[in-house]
């Protein structure tokens, strides 16, 4: 959960850093079996990818979150994923 955290703490600071701690939170959540962990880690992942515009990959990793973190009933992760869905459309400019 630690390096979740971290992830999500660099997003904001250094998405590209941010990237790669998240896939590593991810790989070591999975192994773990952390549900938690995996969502928090897919939202930080997600939240990088759209500081860097990358915009179709973050939604992608953002359902993951919503996924993972209704798994482990971690509800204030799947909310700020699902909150940041709309960027998607927005930045298609529909």
């Amino acid at each position: 959960m630690d390096t979740a955290r971290e992830a999500m703490r660099l997003a904001d600071v250094d998405p590209g850093r941010a990237q790669e701690a998240a896939a590593r939170a991810v790989r070591v959540a999975r192994r773990d079996g952390d549900r938690a962990a995996e969502a928090l880690a897919e939202q930080a992942f997600g939240h990088a990818l759209l500081q860097c515009a990358d915009v179709d990959t973050a939604i992608r990793h953002l359902r993951r979150a919503a996924a993972a973190g209704t798994a482990a009933a971690s509800w204030d992760v799947v909310a700020k994923a699902r909150m940041n869905w709309p960027m998607r459309w927005c930045s298609a400019g529909t």
